[in-house]
């Protein structure tokens, strides 16, 4: 059972050695995601998670979209959301909004999240060619996307500093990117 149980550490530590060495040379720019190499969302037709039509042209709309990628099961991305949530008023109040995407999840959980959270801003879960197109090159959950008009992504990060830190972050994004 020892072996076993030494066989198992084994292969966990190893795992997280390949995970962290890709994330150094991933941040060092060496590996790229697709996401890394575009610098515009494509064009999109997508259901929201109350299955309403929403397109690239929600964009239009606002002065900039912060376009959160986030998954129910990952604690950072519900830290971040929490922020959003916090940090709604000042975002409208700026002329932006938020569009969620939800990946890796059922639409019952993405719901049961959402109400949860008691989020108010869209939130939609990809089809195949929306995810082919554009999700697929999302390497890690929460990414953060600040995007103008037309689709533009003018900042992008990934993670979480927790909803203090991201509040903060955020209004410093918004700030710099005043319009």
């Amino acid at each position: 059972m020892k072996k076993i149980i030494s066989r198992v550490i084994d292969i966990i530590l190893i795992l997280l050695i390949i995970y962290l060495s890709f994330r150094l040379l991933q941040k060092k720019g060496i590996i790229e995601s697709k996401l890394d190499k575009i610098d515009k969302i494509p064009a999109f037709k997508v259901e929201d998670v109350y299955d309403n039509e929403i397109t690239e042209k929600i964009f239009k709309e606002y002065d900039f979209t912060i376009v959160n990628i986030w998954s129910p099961f990952c604690g950072a991305c519900l830290e971040e959301l929490a922020a959003l949530k916090e940090l709604e008023p000042y975002i409208e109040e700026n002329n932006g909004s938020i569009l969620g995407i939800v990946i890796n999840s059922k639409k019952e959980r993405a719901l049961k999240t959402i109400e949860d959270l008691q989020l108010e801003f869209i939130n939609v879960i990809p089809n195949k060619k929306f995810y082919k197109d554009f999700v697929k090159g999302v390497l890690n959950t929460p990414t953060t996307l600040f995007v103008d008009k037309d689709g533009n992504i003018l900042k992008k990060s990934t993670g979480s500093y927790g909803k203090e830190g991201d509040i903060k972050y955020i209004k410093k994004v918004i700030e710099k990117l005043k319009f």
